[in-house]
């Protein structure tokens, strides 16, 4: 199997981008075309795709973006649609094409790479877990204030509560 693996280029491999996205998380070509990769801070240079003859059969995101973390500014990327067709995959290709953008991460001055994606899928590349995936959510519908807005109280976690819980 002769793979090319690539940075893509937007006006050749936006469409099929949209498409293997489409093809393994089922969403809509055209909110990825429009939205999720083109007109967003995806980066062409630092993501990665894998090519058979002319056809897409794994891709790596990059999304690039500024973080501050405390009065220093990071070049971030973060990593999304990570995909490979079914046909394709078992033969390394999402490892080559995790070690190539990791090189195009540090020749294009990313400071930081984060994904929220299962670790242990990624571990390879040295991500790590960074936070828990916990979110609450509270909707004015959901409260029983009687005509009064209840006040809030801060939490914070106790010593002997696990994070990863």
């Amino acid at each position: 199997m002769n793979v090319s693996l690539i940075a893509p280029d937007s006006a050749i491999h936006l469409r099929p981008i949209s498409e293997i996205i489409h093809a393994i998380w089922n969403d809509e070509v055209e909110v990825s075309e429009n939205h999720f990769v083109g007109n967003s801070h995806y980066d062409y240079a630092a993501s990665r795709i894998a090519l058979l003859e002319t056809t897409v059969i794994s891709h790596w995101g990059v999304w690039g973006y500024d973080m501050r973390v405390g009065a220093t500014k990071l070049k971030t990327g973060g990593i999304g649609a990570v995909a490979t067709r079914e046909n394709y995959r078992k033969r390394g290709l999402m490892t080559q094409a995790g070690f190539s953008f990791i090189s195009a991460m540090r020749e294009g001055g990313y400071d930081l790479s984060i994904l929220q994606g299962f670790t242990h899928d990624y571990s390879r590349f040295g991500y790590v877990r960074a936070w828990t995936y916990t979110t609450y959510e509270v909707n004015v519908d959901d409260l029983d204030v009687q005509g009064q807005i209840p006040a809030f109280e801060s939490l914070s976690l106790n010593k002997n509560d696990r994070a990863d819980e």
